[in-house]
């Protein structure tokens, strides 16, 4: 009996010294090793890039967005080094009346296209928010723009200006106050 325990237990033990699985214990550590390495050189290409594109931040000129008092936030998208052009969503407070809202920003925009942070921009586009809500947006020619003496400035920055987009309220304020 003792000798086919014996017999048994060799033989359990020849099967496992001549298994594959002794063998993959190595590759599996040298892939693990690879993919660590393959890990780090991603890790550090990224850490590169984005030290590259704080630099490229830090040379680009800021562009000034104070001139919008009543905006809660304001986000520009800067595309002029690709096609000369610079977008702007304009949130308003939750309260804001979509008309008067929309004729505030029309004024603020005439400030913020006399500005030098836009040169190089051929257009700005600009809409208006209200609780996430569209309720106008316009494209400005920069070229356009023109100071007139005499003339309101929401009326400077229309003549600049194509109408994309009013929503129902805006439409009809800007009716009645004869903006449109």
């Amino acid at each position: 009996m003792k000798k086919l325990l014996w017999i048994g237990a060799l033989s359990a033990l020849l099967l496992v010294a001549c298994s594959d699985e002794a063998d993959k214990e190595p590759i599996e550590a040298e892939e693990v090793i690879v993919e660590e390495e393959a890990k780090e050189n991603v890790k550090e290409e990224m850490i590169e890039k984005e030290a590259n594109e704080t630099v490229d931040a830090a040379n680009e000129p800021q562009i000034d967005t104070s001139f919008f008092e009543y905006a809660k936030s304001v986000t520009v998208t800067d595309a002029r080094s690709t096609n000369k052009h610079i977008t702007l969503q304009i949130d308003l407070n939750d309260d804001a009346k979509a008309g008067i809202g929309t004729q505030h920003v029309l004024n603020q925009m005439y400030f913020f296209l006399k500005q030098d942070d836009i040169n190089g921009a051929d257009t700005v586009s600009f809409y208006v928010r209200i609780r996430e809500e569209k309720v106008a947006q316009f494209k400005t020619t920069v070229a356009n723009f023109k100071d007139e003496l005499e003339t309101p400035l929401s009326n400077i920055v229309l003549k600049a200006s194509e109408i994309k987009k009013l929503n129902p309220e805006v439409e009809s304020y800007g009716k009645t106050m004869g903006l449109w």
